[in-house]
């Protein structure tokens, strides 16, 4: 009777163990959840090239060391070409936010005018008016918008500190992880689960890296272009340009309209329209060669999903979680879609259903 008591209460203060553990990693998920993303995604896109080394004889821990420094390398190598250019065209768009504040003000006055003749005798509101009583409210420096945005500066830095740190732990002990996972799945699906897992690694694998390599050749191609023909603002039209890349059907648009409005803002935007049209011609040089041979090579069919799901997804990724939302909607439609043809399959030939 004792041992049957003593029994009881260790498994009361197991499951009370392994609630607390629960409890705690839920409340810490809004912390880690975005560097744990990203070291995941960074550990999928680098563990063909670790396992590439491992397969020519060399240990684990010495390529992930090597990985790691070369790493740093490059990042210092593109941070110092590229980070003074982008801080330089960054401080010219802060310089000129009194010229922008201007265009903003004479575009509502040029609406509000043709407003009035296209609909003459309807009430129009005075766009002119509102704006400028809106934009020319004074706005000194508080120091309790400093201690404001302090939390999100600190989150920033610690998510960029503890990616490349969970990145290299997963990378040496991810197969360690996965085994454990793995020894709690019953032996009646055990083979359904490791088809299923290595199926959804494989997917989510694939299309990352058509998708950063997809973006990036639209960044590379959009900065050159503007560089060449000497845009004002050439690095950050084509960084955004390549974000823009990243969310399916919906990012190309949205990056377009970004640039063509920080372009038309620029000091001699809305009188010189040269630019805009070798934005044009860069957008559409960009993307056609994008569509038809870098897109299909690098990404093809890698969810294999139609074009109509992919748009209402990315509206309803967007809806639900803003950018991060739309970013992550394919990939996850993806896992959905392989997960249902998996375990469908399995439990049709088992004649289960």
């Amino acid at each position: 009777m004792r041992n049957s008591s003593s029994h009881k209460v260790v498994k009361v203060l197991y499951f009370i163990a392994v609630a607390a553990v629960i409890v705690a990693i839920a409340y810490s998920f809004k912390i880690l959840a975005v560097p744990v993303l990203l070291a995941l995604i960074l550990k999928l896109l680098l563990d063909p090239v670790v396992a590439w080394f491992e397969s020519r004889g060399m240990k684990r821990m010495n390529v992930l060391i090597g990985l790691s420094l070369s790493a740093t390398l490059v990042l210092v190598v593109l941070g110092a070409i590229f980070i003074p250019a982008i801080l330089r065209e960054c401080k010219n768009i802060v310089s000129n936010l009194p010229v922008y504040k201007q265009s903003f003000i004479a575009a509502a006055g040029q609406l509000h005018d043709s407003a009035l003749k296209l609909m003459p005798g309807v009430s129009v509101p005075d766009f002119q008016a509102m704006l400028t009583e809106r934009l020319s409210k004074p706005g000194g420096f508080k120091m309790e918008t400093l201690f404001h945005y302090l939390p999100d500066v600190f989150e920033i830095f610690m998510t960029i500190a503890l990616v490349p740190i969970i990145t290299f732990f997963f990378l040496a002990d991810g197969h360690l992880i996965n085994k454990f996972l793995m020894s709690l799945v019953p032996n009646t699906y055990f083979e359904m689960s490791v088809l299923l897992v290595n199926r959804v690694l494989t997917q989510i694998r694939q299309y990352i890296r058509g998708q950063m390599l997809d973006a990036a050749y639209v960044g590379l191609c959009m900065t050159i272009g503007l560089l060449l023909t000497h845009t004002h603002y050439a690095i950050v039209l084509g960084i955004l340009s390549g974000l823009g890349n990243l969310i399916p059907y919906v990012g190309p648009s949205l990056g377009l309209v970004a640039a063509a409005l920080l372009m038309l803002l620029s000091p001699e935007g809305l009188t010189n329209i040269t630019p805009l049209l070798w934005l044009g011609f860069c957008v559409f040089l960009t993307h056609f060669t994008e569509i038809h041979f870098v897109y299909p090579i690098v990404v093809g069919n890698s969810v294999d999903l139609h074009p109509l799901v992919v748009i209402l997804g990315v509206v309803v990724g967007g809806t639900l979680a803003g950018i991060v939302g739309m970013l992550l909607a394919v990939p996850i439609m993806g896992i959905a879609k392989v997960s249902f043809e998996t375990v469908h399959s399995y439990l049709k030939s088992y004649s289960i259903i």
